[in-house]
């Protein structure tokens, strides 16, 4: 069960760091961010949005601040979720780059208080000006 939901998160922590990647104005021009949840444009030019539900124990993606839906495997328990954003300033002369540090475990008996945490840094593409 915890392999599988290591896997399942993997995948889902991937798969925000390609759209943060290609994002640009991070937490800036009135998007709004705090330590369980990340706002910016992404390639396609919609305001994206990943936040932490405690509720659920998942991570949700919203597109234009609403239609908020689960973005984390049934399996994958999230219990913390944490950005950290630097470099999102216009002209500071460096690329955002966003750590996502994330503590996923797995639904089930017997493995419920197993907790792994991950860490990763993404740069974006695009030098904020």
């Amino acid at each position: 069960s915890l392999m599988a939901a290591n896997d399942s998160a993997s995948l889902s922590i991937e798969q925000m760091a390609r759209e943060i990647r290609t994002g640009y104005n991070f937490c800036i021009g009135g998007l709004t961010c705090s330590a369980g949840e990340l706002t910016f444009v992404n390639a396609n030019n919609y305001i994206v949005t990943y936040r932490w539900n405690a509720a659920d124990s998942a991570i949700e993606k919203g597109l234009e601040n609403a239609n908020f839906r689960k973005f984390t495997a049934d399996n994958v328990k999230v219990v913390n979720l944490r950005f950290i954003v630097s470099g999102n300033q216009p002209g500071d002369g460096a690329p955002p780059r966003i750590t996502v540090i994330i503590g996923v475990g797995a639904k089930g008996q017997g493995v419920e208080n197993v907790v792994v945490n991950v860490q990763t840094t993404v740069s974006a593409r695009l030098l904020d000006t």
